[in-house]
């Protein structure tokens, strides 16, 4: 049974679930394009990504953030194709 379905454990027994399956903070480079942090947050199966430059943190980008970009921006997307 999925964690997210039995909501009888504890958050101890869900954050003891998890820990065996984490495999570390997802990233990605400033300069990536959004392509490559669209993959990337596929692949890592993430929500969001800690965006960083010669292991400094910048910041975060979301799901959100990107669909925000698309959907608001699209002229954006028309000049850059």
């Amino acid at each position: 049974m999925r964690t997210y379905q039995n909501l009888d454990i504890t958050v101890y027994e869900a954050l003891d679930y998890r820990r065996g399956k984490f495999q570390g903070v997802a990233t990605c480079q400033y300069d990536d394009t959004l392509e490559s942090i669209v993959d990337r947050i596929v692949e890592a199966g993430v929500h969001r990504l800690v965006i960083v430059e010669d292991e400094r943190v910048l910041g975060i980008v979301s799901l959100s953030d990107l669909l925000r970009f698309l959907i608001a921006e699209p002229e954006v997307m028309e000049i850059i194709s």
